[in-house]
């Protein structure tokens, strides 16, 4: 073997090198047995597995992760071309050609003449992909404003696109108020469909309340597959909170019943919204979001004074510091809310060291009198 085919002499920095080893994994004598009987189908579920785990680590904001992720995927990449060479259909080189070839079409206002980066319209990008579709449709004797929208796809994900391609020629909802009803219309057909215990019947109007539902995220320009992940994500943070809860009590989850099942829910829920609190209010993690309050808080002069108003729908209570040696007290909400002047939470507490000084306080009072008077903790 050539010094330059070793993997082992070679610059482990080098795309070159990762290609070399994928060549002696999969060398017919001298490879690895695992890898040498690896096919398109068999390798495609660990592709989709490890795009998931780059996500996952973003998700996390963990960067060294990230990293070990993002060559994990890239080495799915390799695999993938390595076979493709191998049966004769095309190369590495071929993929990144066909890449850079559709990123540079796609970018006239970057790569293009002076002529072409001034006369880009805002929806080119669309328009370019529809007529790369276009053309593809025509080498298949077919042609369908939903086709290159991949089946594997996950399904809350494809229901996405099918949406939104459709909307493109017109087929969608005007408003939400359409979407809305058309989500009350399925939950009520699965009612009926599980009232007559209809198995086949109950998983399609499942599947057609989930798609409805995707389909208000997309009006609503939220991402179906992100906030389910969110919500997911959430479920277990409180499930193993409640575990370790009840553990730390002797107790395990399977022996409580109904009651303390759901006393112990809102009891993890309640502690989650305290820390929030705390969190706004010393700004120690300015950027979680990872726990949605079900108030809000809006900071104010009022009358010189420092006041805060917590809302909750048409409940309100408030708080200020009228007499600075008193701290917090509570005042008449109505008062503060048609009265005070509205300001940013940074400029507030530079407004009032002496509420500044006193935030501690001011989460413990939110906690204790406000959310203690309400069973509502839900998002």
């Amino acid at each position: 073997m050539n010094r330059k085919d070793d993997p082992t002499q070679m610059n482990p920095r080098d795309i070159e090198t990762l290609l070399a080893v994928m060549r002696r994994l999969r060398d017919p004598e001298t490879g690895c047995p695992w890898d040498r009987e690896q096919t398109f189908e068999t390798i495609a579920p660990y592709t989709i597995e490890e795009a998931y785990e780059v996500a996952d680590a973003i998700s996390r904001g963990d960067m060294a992760e990230l990293k070990k992720e993002l060559g994990d995927l890239l080495l799915q990449v390799v695999f993938h071309a390595r076979m493709a060479e191998e049966a004769g259909y095309f190369a590495f080189p071929d993929v990144v050609a066909a890449i850079v070839e559709k990123l540079v079409f796609r970018h006239p206002h970057v790569f293009g003449s002076e002529e072409e980066r001034g006369k880009v319209a805002p929806d080119f990008w669309e328009r370019a992909k529809e007529a790369e579709r276009a053309a593809e449709s025509k080498a298949t004797a077919e042609e369908s404003a939903l086709d290159g929208i991949a089946a594997a796809l996950p399904a809350l994900m494809r229901a996405e696109k099918l949406q939104k391609r459709a909307a493109r020629v017109g087929y969608d909802w005007p408003d939400t108020h359409g979407v809305v009803e058309k989500v009350c219309e399925e939950a009520r057909e699965l009612v009926r469909a599980a009232v007559a215990m209809d198995a086949a019947a109950v998983e399609e109007e499942v599947g057609d309340l989930l798609f409805s539902v995707v389909n208000l995220a997309r009006h609503l320009k939220v991402d179906a597959e992100t906030a389910l992940r969110k919500a997911n994500e959430k479920f277990e943070r409180r499930f193993r909170a409640a575990e370790r809860l009840a553990k730390e009590r002797g107790q395990s989850l399977r022996d409580l019943s109904p009651e303390q099942l759901d006393a112990l829910w809102n009891e993890v829920k309640s502690q989650e919204i305290w820390q929030k609190i705390r969190d706004i209010l010393e700004r120690s993690r300015p950027e979680d979001d990872a726990v949605e309050l079900p108030f809000t808080i809006t900071f104010t002069d009022w009358d010189i004074r420092p006041a805060v108003l917590v809302e909750d729908g048409p409940r309100k209570r408030a708080w200020a510091i009228v007499e600075e040696d008193k701290g917090w007290e509570e005042v008449d909400a109505d008062d503060v809310c048609h009265t005070a002047s509205v300001l940013e939470e940074n400029v507030f507490w530079e407004s009032f060291p002496e509420a500044a000084e006193r935030k501690e306080e001011l989460a413990d009072i939110v906690v204790r009198e406000f959310l203690s008077e309400t069973r509502d903790c839900e998002e």
